[in-house]
């Protein structure tokens, strides 16, 4: 599992215009149209789809709602932000 709400640097209790502007500024940021000569292809590719993926789930109320229900416990403790921090 991944921590979305890392990945999109929003809290858990954020709203969903939160999300939203958050995703949108990442976008701008790591989106397809973005090119970085500093940065690796293949890591803002990852960012990219990591970042899409927390967005679908997190601005869908059901789909977040069963997203918080299973990993909530875990972001808490910090469990998913430590994984996540590795992967990236």
């Amino acid at each position: 599992n991944k921590d979305y709400y890392y990945i999109l640097g929003v809290n858990p209790d954020a709203s969903s215009e939160q999300i939203q502007a958050a995703y949108e500024e990442l976008y701008d940021k790591f989106g397809p149209h973005v090119t970085v000569k500093e940065q690796d292809p293949e890591a803002m590719v990852k960012a990219y789809k990591d970042i899409v993926e927390a967005w679908e789930i997190l601005s869908d109320p059901v789909r977040r709602q069963e997203y918080d229900k299973n990993s909530l416990p875990l972001i808490q403790k910090g469990h998913l932000r430590n994984l996540w921090g590795k992967l990236t």
